[in-house]
Parts: structure tokens; C-alpha cells; sequence
């Protein structure tokens, strides 16, 4: 039998706590993680590899969780650390300095995730090379705020450029890839191509569906769009049905109600709602998004912002 503190089983009960995140239940994962750590400084200390990635965990399963500025705030307070106990150019670095890029810009603070991801990009290719895994993430994650921060087209056209390399990189059927084609088929819709972008989600989503299945978190994004295409392009009442079905299993896979993506469902329904004049039920359901994105993500951004606009168009504002 292994004693409390044996290495072996410290290490067991850390991918326990990760494999707990990979399914969806991101406090569990937390809450075990914390637990893995406190042993850890007590064992191992403060500065080793083992300690620092458990506190990289922590950090991600916060953001993942819904929690996305305590995450950010985890990150940004390990980056230091990791440099210190580890050269600037390795992995564990690079990426910490990716999670803090990322998550300014899914907080909607576009200028500074666009300029954090660019000075990653320019290290990424010193220490990879052009075409690395790691390289074309940067590549990705640059086209994809670029797009939320309103320059469509420039996205757009940044993975035009960018499909032929991560399908060379990562294949044809990786998640990287796929995000890839679903963000193109996205950023075709929001300029204003509903008709090319409702059968590019469609292909995308096959194919998700055969290698992830239908209810992996990359393929629920997929399906929402497909509910809202299909809402915009005259059939409200199918994407209705799929929205509550989406909610529902969005509601199992996140265990959380406040969880943006959940959030995103409720503001679908609300506004497909509102397309079948049921503008009562539309009306509350939105002030309910609003008051949580609010609570979640902040007045400013613009999920915030795009919630109020819809609720104060059919208040007659």
C-alpha cells in the first residue's frame, strides 16, 4: 500500500484532478487540483515543474469554468514564477503567456489580447520555427480576435491563408483544424453571407460529429450558429427546438447556469423567441442574459452590450 505522501500517488491523484476537468465538471477539477497543490508545496515545493503545472491547471479549469477574469488573474500571477524557475523560452512559459492573451480577449480587452498574441507569435516562431503546432495556435488565435474585435474581413482572409498550414500541420480532422473552418464559416455569416455560411457549418459539424461527437464543447458552438442561421434565414421554429435541446445538454456538460456558453444558449432562445413575436417571454429571458453577461463578463464587453441592444430594440429604446 503507498503511503499518503508518495510521489506516485500525488502524481495519480493530479491526472485524476485533470481528467476531471476533461469532462466537463471544471469546480470538481479545481477543488481536487487546490487539494494536489497543498501537498505539493508541503512535499515537493513552491518551485518545482510539478507544483507550477498543477497551478497552471487551477488557472484553466477557473477560466473554463466560467470564472474567466479569476482565471486571467491566476495566470498573469504564475507567468512570473514560471519564469523565474524555468527559462523564458520554454514551453510551460510560452503557454501561460498564451492563457493570458487569450483570456484578455475573451473578456473583450481586444488591443491588448492582439498585441500579447503577436509578441507570443514573433517567440513562438524563434524557438519553433514557421510551421510547429505551437505557431499556428498564435496564428489562430490572432485571426479569431481580430474577428471579434470587429475587422471581419482581415480574419477572414487571415484563415484563407491559414487553413492550408494547420491541415498540413495538425491534419484534416484535428480540433485545431476544424476550429479553423468553423470560424471561417462564421466570420462568413457576420459579413452578412447567411446562405454560404449555413452549409459550411453543416460540413464542419459532420465531421466534428464523427471524430468528437455531437456534444463535445467545439461542436455545441457549431450547433448554435447552425440554430441561429437557420432562425435568421426564415425557420424559427426548428432552431427553437434545437436551441432547448442545446441548452439542455450545455446545462449538463457545464454544471453551471452562469456559464458563458450557457448564457449564449439563453440569448439564442430569447432572440428566436423574439422572431416568433413571443415577445414577452424574449423580453425576460433578456433581461435575465443581460443582468448575468453583466455579472460574468462586465458591462463593457460586447456580449454585454449586444444583449442590451437586442432587449432595448424590442422594449421600442
Amino acid at each position: 500500500m503507498l503511503d499518503a505522501d508518495d510521489p506516485e500517488l500525488l502524481e495519480t491523484r493530479s491526472r485524476i484532478a485533470y481528467a476531471t476537468g476533461e469532462t466537463g465538471d471544471f469546480a470538481e477539477a479545481v477543488a481536487l487540483h487546490r487539494q494536489v497543490l497543498a501537498d505539493q508545496e508541503r512535499l515537493l515545493g513552491p518551485d518545482d515543474p510539478h507544483t507550477l503545472d498543477t497551478r497552471h491547471h487551477i488557472a484553466y479549469w477557473t477560466g473554463r469554468g466560467g470564472a474567466r477574469e479569476e482565471g486571467l488573474r491566476l495566470h498573469e500571477e504564475l507567468l512570473p514564477d514560471l519564469e523565474h524557475a524555468l527559462s523564458p523560452t520554454d514551453v510551460a512559459v510560452l503557454e501561460e503567456r498564451h492563457y493570458i492573451a487569450y483570456w484578455h480577449g475573451m473578456l473583450g480587452r481586444y488591443d491588448q489580447a492582439l498585441e500579447l498574441h503577436a509578441e507570443l507569435l514573433r517567440d513562438r516562431i524563434k524557438v519553433f520555427g514557421e510551421e510547429h503546432e505551437q505557431v499556428v495556435f498564435s496564428r489562430m488565435n490572432i485571426c479569431r480576435f481580430l474577428g471579434d474585435s470587429g475587422r471581419l474581413q482581415e480574419a477572414l482572409d487571415g484563415y484563407g491563408e491559414l487553413l492550408p498550414l494547420v491541415t498540413r500541420v495538425r491534419g484534416a480532422y484535428h480540433p485545431n483544424t476544424f476550429l479553423v473552418r468553423l470560424n471561417t464559416a462564421r466570420f462568413t455569416w457576420e459579413l452578412g453571407d447567411a446562405a454560404g455560411a449555413l452549409p459550411l457549418h453543416e460540413e464542419v459539424l459532420r465531421d466534428q460529429t464523427e471524430v468528437l461527437g455531437d456534444t463535445h464543447p467545439a461542436a455545441m458552438i457549431t450547433r448554435y450558429n447552425i440554430a441561429m442561421l437557420k432562425a435568421e434565414l426564415g425557420d424559427p421554429v426548428t432552431a427553437l427546438a434545437e436551441l432547448d435541446v442545446l441548452l439542455e445538454q450545455r446545462l449538463a456538460r457545464y454544471a453551471n447556469p452562469k456559464h458563458p456558453e450557457v448564457i449564449t444558449t439563453r440569448f439564442g432562445r430569447a432572440r428566436t423567441l423574439a422572431r416568433l413575436e413571443e415577445v414577452e417571454p424574449a423580453v425576460a429571458l433578456l433581461r435575465e442574459v443581460v443582468a448575468d453577461r453583466a455579472r460574468v463578463l462586465g458591462e463593457k464587453h460586447r456580449d454585454t452590450r449586444e444583449a442590451r441592444e437586442v432587449l432595448d430594440g424590442l422594449l421600442g429604446g
